[in-house]
């Protein structure tokens, strides 16, 4: 399924924070979208005489959510103290796509000797769902930003799309007792899925 749609975030602080420890941030504002659903695999397995087909499709993975809006407003006085301790830390990052489903196909050819026969034996990987775009990013700052402590920066925003989810993997196997007249194997991987967007 679909991944949900990260809503509007928004933070406003007029006060005082003050924070002390590692990747405490004063104000942490984030849309995120929800992670595509995997799809589900496929395994399909044909013992059969003469005529004999085997046929099994990958389901596709889901949509990665969107982000939409995080917004950070400073009027006040924001303090920290502790390494990756930002003073402000907006971010709308869409959600990634889900995993194509894996595809097994098996085809058992037991027909007997000088009968003609015919084995089809096809695998199809499902195809990766696309990445979520990133949202849009506010940060407004007028007070006081004081950090202290390693890669603690005053103001991070960042708009991320989400990856693309991989394409589901395809096996396909056919075995006969005997030579037949005509066989067939076919196995195609899924196609991954396209990496999402970012925002503003």
């Amino acid at each position: 399924g679909r991944g949900g749609v990260g809503g509007l975030a928004q933070a406003f602080n007029y006060g005082l924070i003050d924070t002390s420890g590692q990747h405490s941030s004063g104000i942490f504002s984030q849309s995120v979208g929800g992670g595509g659903g995997a799809g589900g695999g496929a395994l399909s397995r044909a013992i059969g005489a003469q005529i004999s087909v085997s046929i099994a499709v990958g389901g596709d993975g889901g949509k990665g959510g969107d982000a939409t809006e995080a917004d950070a407003y400073n009027i006040g006085q924001v303090q920290t103290s502790g390494g990756n301790a930002h003073g402000i830390f907006a971010q709308a990052v869409g959600g990634g796509g889900g995993l194509g489903g894996t595809a097994a196909a098996q085809n058992y050819n037991t027909s007997i000797p000088d009968e003609p026969s015919i084995t089809l034996t096809t695998s199809v990987g499902g195809k990766g769902g696309a990445g979520g775009n990133g949202g849009l990013i506010n940060v407004m700052n007028s007070g006081l930003l004081q950090t202290q402590g390693q890669d603690a920066y005053g103001v991070f925003a960042q708009s991320v799309g989400g990856g693309g989810g991989a394409g589901g993997d395809a096996t396909a196997t056919s075995m006969a007792y005997q030579q037949a007249k005509l066989a067939v194997t076919t196995s195609i991987g899924g196609a991954g899925g396209a990496g999402g967007d970012g925002g503003q």
